[in-house]
């Protein structure tokens, strides 16, 4: 089966039952997340705008209609328009126009997301290094868990070495 057709079959199930829109979701979130957080260049407000990009999708689901491009494009525009509507507010609460697009690539947006999920899937000592230490979360991207402490970096590290290197890596 092809992937775009599995995005077929989840959008129609979705479409069916609002509840099956978790499955989109989680197939497509860090895409989104990473198309906005290269624009916006704040975690926190790519955080909310991520999820607003969510609600307007499934707020439309049922009138979305399958025109063969992967459904992935559908909420990229979602994430456009939410931006736009971002920069337009933002610039009239300061007095200042919207900033020029920074934009990256759709290839380098591609590629972070599949980073980001990747990086997801490892057991979580593993991530905790691959991620990094302190400071470094909010280089990322990626969300600090919740209540973390961020510690200096040389600390954080060392520490996670330690764990890392008296655990076996595969876990049988």
């Amino acid at each position: 089966m092809s992937e775009q057709h599995d995005d077929r079959l989840q959008v129609e199930a979705a479409q069916r039952d609002p509840s099956r829109f978790a499955d989109l979701y989680r197939q497509n979130f860090y895409r989104v997340y990473t198309y906005v957080v290269c624009r916006v260049g704040d975690r926190h407000q790519a955080e909310d705008l991520t999820a607003d990009v969510f609600r307007e999708a499934l707020a439309g689901i049922r009138k979305f209609e399958w025109r063969g491009v992967p459904f992935a494009a559908w909420l990229l525009g979602i994430a456009a328009r939410v931006l736009a509507d971002h920069w337009k507010r933002s610039g009239r609460e300061a007095g200042t126009p919207a900033p020029e697009s920074g934009a990256a690539a759709p290839a380098e947006i591609e590629q972070s997301a599949m980073l980001f999920q990747l990086v997801h899937t490892l057991p979580t000592d593993q991530r905790r290094v691959v991620v990094g230490c302190g400071e470094d979360y909010a280089q990322s991207g990626i969300p600090l868990p919740p209540g973390r402490i961020v510690r200096t970096g040389r600390t954080q590290l060392v520490r996670r070495r330690q764990r890392t290197t008296q655990q076996p890596l595969c876990h049988r």
